[in-house]
């Protein structure tokens, strides 16, 4: 369990740069962070551009589930991974069951 949360705190304060460094399938959620694209294919630094763009003038507000059962589903799949009462494989099974089930 102290390993879990060491991780976590470790991935979402310096791990999540390394993720966005050697990632291109994000939009940006660290304003102050800049990284180095040199990694990416060409194509893909031509196109960093647009994307940041994208992601600071549509992708940049508040953001929630709008349905109300699956947004408790998830939120109680991550607390019994969290907890050890369940794997994020099955957790991940039940999500997607409710979010089957859920009408949109």
């Amino acid at each position: 369990m102290e390993e879990t949360w060491e991780f976590y705190s470790w991935f979402v304060t310096e791990g999540i740069k390394t993720y966005i460094d050697r990632s291109f399938a994000y939009l940006p959620a660290l304003v102050d962070h800049v990284f180095d694209p040199s990694e990416f294919s060409l194509e893909m630094q031509r196109n960093l551009a647009n994307v940041l763009e994208i992601g600071t003038t549509r992708a940049a507000f508040y953001r929630e589930i709008p349905y109300p059962r699956l947004r408790q589903t998830l939120a109680n799949q991550l607390k019994a991974i969290v907890i050890g009462e369940s794997s994020p494989q099955r957790a991940a099974e039940i999500i997607e069951a409710a979010s089957r089930d859920e009408r949109r």
